[in-house]
C-alpha cells in the first residue's frame, strides 16, 4: 500500500517520493524500525541515492525508478538530509514536469487495426512504457460523469460522425475545467474497451489542454469586441452581427441554462451557438453570441468574463424586478445596427 501512494504523490508534484512508516502492520503498535517505498521521477536513480545515505541504512533495494528500505527512526533526519543533498546535486534549474510523447496520430490513423497492431508491444513495463499519443485540436461533443462524479468520461469528435470515448480517471467531474464545444489537445493511451461482447476504442487521458488553434480564434474575437467598443471599424468588414430577431431567442437559451437569478454558470461560447442556432432555428455563430451577451451587459441584464486568460466565459444574470429594458441603451447595439445598415445599403 505504502508504495502506491508514494507512487501516486510522485506523479501528483512531479517530485520522487521515499514514504516510511514505523507502524507494524500485523497490530498497529509503533515501532523504532520503519520501512519505506520509493518512486522515482525524470533522471533520479533512487538505488543510488540510498546508497549514498547506506551507512544510516538497515537494508536496502530496488532499481532506479522504485526502491525500498529500512531505517531505524533515529536517523531519519540525518536520511532525509543525505537524500535532499542528493538530489539536489543532480538537480537542473527547470525541474517541471515533462511530458514525453511517442507520436501524433491523426483523425483517419485511429482505428482498431491500429490498436490491435499496438497490442503487440506488449507487456509494458520498465523500460517499455505503453506509447502515449498526442491527438491536436479535437472537438469535444459531450462530457459525462462517473462512478458518482469521481472520475469523467469526455467524447471526441472523428471523422464520419463517430467519436473516441476519452477516460479521465480520478478526475472528479465537479473539477473538470472543459467544455462541450471546446477544441482540445489530448495525450493519451489507446486501448479497447470489451462490453457486452462489443468492442470499442477509448483513449485513457494523460493530460489535455485547450489548443493554440482554439484559444487564438476566440482571443481574436475578443479583441474584435474590445476594438468595435472602442468606435474602431473592423477591417476586413464586420458581417456576423446580431440582428433585432436573434436577441430575444438568444437571451431566452441565457435564462434557460441560468434557472436562478444570480447564480453564475461557465459557458462555452462555440457549444451555446450551435445550441442556440438548433433550438431556435436561428443562425448563431460564437462571434454573434459574443457580441450578444456584450449589448445585454451594456443593458444591465447580466455580467460577465470572457477575457482571454478566460476561457469558457462566466456569466451570471441580474435582477430586473420587472422593469422594461431597451436594447437601444447599448452603444455597442447602436453602433452595430448603424454600422449593418451602412453595410446592407
Amino acid at each position: 500500500m505504502i508504495g502506491i501512494v508514494a507512487s501516486r504523490i510522485a506523479e501528483r508534484f512531479h517530485r520522487s517520493c521515499i514514504l516510511i512508516s514505523f507502524r507494524n502492520e500485523s497490530d498497529g503498535s509503533v515501532s523504532d524500525i520503519g520501512k519505506g517505498s520509493g518512486r522515482s521521477v525524470d533522471d533520479l536513480n533512487l538505488v543510488d541515492a540510498l546508497h549514498a545515505a547506506s551507512d544510516i541504512l538497515v537494508k536496502f533495494g530496488g532499481h532506479k525508478s522504485a526502491a525500498g528500505l529500512t531505517v531505524e527512526k533515529k536517523h531519519l533526519s540525518s536520511l532525509r538530509a543525505h537524500l535532499n543533498a542528493y538530489a539536489l546535486e543532480g538537480m537542473t534549474e527547470d525541474n517541471g514536469a515533462t511530458l514525453l510523447l511517442d507520436t501524433y496520430l491523426l483523425p483517419d490513423e485511429i482505428n482498431m487495426n491500429f490498436v490491435l497492431a499496438l497490442q503487440k508491444l506488449q507487456p509494458y513495463g520498465q523500460d517499455n512504457n505503453q506509447p502515449v499519443f498526442y491527438l491536436k485540436d479535437y472537438f469535444i461533443t459531450s462530457i459525462f460523469s462517473m462512478s458518482g462524479g469521481k472520475h469523467t468520461r469526455f467524447h471526441l469528435a472523428l471523422p464520419g460522425n463517430s467519436v473516441l470515448p476519452v477516460l479521465c480517471f480520478g478526475y472528479p467531474y465537479g473539477d473538470f475545467m472543459f467544455n462541450k464545444g471546446d477544441r482540445v489537445d489530448v495525450a493519451g493511451t489507446l486501448d479497447i474497451n470489451i462490453y457486452q461482447n462489443k468492442e470499442t476504442l477509448q483513449l485513457s487521458l494523460v493530460d489535455m489542454r485547450l489548443s493554440d488553434e482554439f484559444i487564438c480564434e476566440q482571443t481574436g474575437e475578443f479583441t474584435l469586441i474590445h476594438n468595435i467598443c472602442q468606435n474602431e471599424i473592423p477591417d476586413p468588414p464586420l458581417t456576423d452581427v446580431p440582428l433585432d430577431h436573434e436577441l430575444p431567442p438568444i437571451y431566452l437559451y441565457i435564462k434557460q441554462v441560468v434557472t436562478t437569478s444570480g447564480a453564475e454558470i461557465r459557458l462555452s461560447p462555440g457549444s451555446a451557438a450551435a445550441d442556440i442556432s438548433r433550438e431556435y432555428e436561428i443562425t448563431c455563430s460564437r462571434l454573434k453570441l459574443l457580441l450578444a451577451l456584450h449589448i445585454f451587459e451594456e443593458c444591465g441584464l447580466l455580467v460577465m468574463s470572457c477575457s482571454s486568460c478566460d476561457l469558457p466565459i462566466s456569466l451570471r444574470l441580474l435582477p430586473r424586478r420587472n422593469q422594461k429594458v431597451s436594447l437601444t441603451e447599448s452603444p455597442l447595439y447602436l453602433r452595430l445596427r448603424t454600422y449593418y445598415k451602412t453595410r446592407t445599403k
